[in-house]
């Protein structure tokens, strides 16, 4: 019988520093690497070990089904099997004597085929939405798919809009005048680099400057989970001087959208998926501004809490982003990276970046083609790319009223 750090190897590629934090998050349940993996470790659910990345959660789940297959048991993360689409002898859940001498080779056989028909699993994300066609319920729901709590921050982050003794007194824009929030984006956005700069905030040379994107419809953002997809672009945003408009989406330290009077609380949906899509792209935390030139709303992500401060002053919103920009010098740097923020907020960035299509094409190349034979690797990866480029363009099905919704009305 194969050792639960052997079964490990036989789909990490013999890396042993590969594997090291599978193995220290398994010693924490009781699962040590030098113990023989027998029937307790095939019926380990790897989607519900914490503290695992997609690319580590997809190798221990590879080699539990295939110690399962080795063994002739059924694992909790799926049927054992001793090939492609066959069923091993043995029910779930039943844990006859284990076979001894687990052959090797075909241990890592049937890891690269676990490998890939979890791949093959994975539902595809339909045809996005655009950020403006969100409501408010539609983006709970996603929040809760990302498992973010929503918070209140008058309420539990009240300090945060204590306003310290001699901070001058911004004030608001009236948008009344202007035809759309698209045309008044440019003058607000003026409005808002004043109010900042008389809190303090550099910008030019060395320090910020804000950009008007909201025409930038070629370079929207896409961000996907599960078979939900979002894709779409804010009004203007701040970030490092010196940027093209492009490169502004990606080093974004403050988000704003713009809407007209008695139109914010309707548009809170949109503010949270451009908000999630700016932490996808970007190297460290942002906020957005949700505003009409009077009110604000500001939004942020911090650990796996979405907070919103609703209600707000112009000088407690520009306040709050004042704060966020100064609080680290870092924040003016224009190639900013996620590894040169503090380790803390890495932790709840990193999620957030596994919104980017890219990312999760990336993982399942890096997850499966190094475990393929060499002559193997190209048309693998040319497969799993095409199957992501065809599903992508799949129409969204059609929405159905549940059938209990069909018995109230009949």
């Amino acid at each position: 019988m194969v050792t639960i750090r052997e079964a490990l190897l036989s789909v990490a590629g013999e890396d042993s520093t590969s594997i090291q934090t599978i193995v220290e998050t398994l010693a924490g349940q009781g699962f040590h690497a030098h113990e023989q993996a027998g029937g307790a470790f095939c019926l380990l659910e790897a989607d519900k070990v914490a503290g695992l990345n997609l690319r580590q959660r997809l190798a221990l789940k590879a080699a539990v089904q295939a110690v399962a297959a080795g063994l002739g048991v059924g694992s909790a993360t799926g049927p054992a099997t001793t090939g492609p689409g066959v069923e091993s002898a043995a029910g779930a859940g039943s844990l006859p004597p284990a076979a001894a001498g687990a052959d090797m080779a075909a241990v890592r056989q049937v890891a690269r085929d676990a490998a890939l028909a979890v791949l093959e699993a994975q539902t595809a994300p339909r045809k996005p939405k655009s950020f403006s066609s969100v409501g408010n319920t539609e983006a709970s729901l996603f929040l809760r798919d990302l498992k973010l709590v929503q918070v209140v921050g008058n309420a539990v982050f009240e300090e945060e809009l204590q306003l310290p003794d001699g901070t001058p007194t911004c004030i608001g824009f009236d948008m009344s005048g202007y035809a759309d929030e698209d045309a008044a984006t440019g003058p607000l956005l003026a409005h808002h680099k004043e109010q900042l700069r008389l809190l303090g905030v550099r910008f030019g040379r060395a320090a910020f400057d804000i950009y008007d994107v909201h025409s930038l419809k070629s370079d929207s953002l896409l961000i996907q989970h599960g078979n939900k997809a979002f894709r779409g672009i804010f009004d203007g945003c701040i970030a490092p001087y010196g940027l093209s408009l492009t490169s502004s989406l990606t080093q974004c330290r403050i988000v704003y959208e713009h809407k007209m009077p008695k139109a914010l609380n309707a548009r809170k949906g949109q503010a949270i998926v451009e908000l999630l899509a700016a932490c996808a792209y970007g190297p460290c935390p942002v906020l957005l501004d949700l505003t009409d030139g009077m009110k604000h709303i500001v939004y942020t992500i911090r650990g796996a809490e979405l907070i919103a401060w609703t209600e707000l002053t112009p000088t407690q919103a520009y306040n709050l982003q004042a704060r966020h920009l100064m609080s680290d010098t870092s924040r003016t740097a224009r190639g900013l990276t996620l590894e040169q923020i503090p380790e803390e907020e890495q932790a709840w960035m990193r999620p957030l970046h596994q919104l980017r299509p890219e990312s999760g094409l990336h993982e399942q190349l890096e997850s499966v083609i190094p475990f393929l034979p060499p002559d193997e690797r190209m048309p693998a990866a040319l497969e799993l790319i095409h199957a992501w480029a065809q599903q992508a363009q799949q129409p969204a099905p059609p929405m159905q009223l549940p059938d209990s919704m069909w018995a109230f009305y009949s």
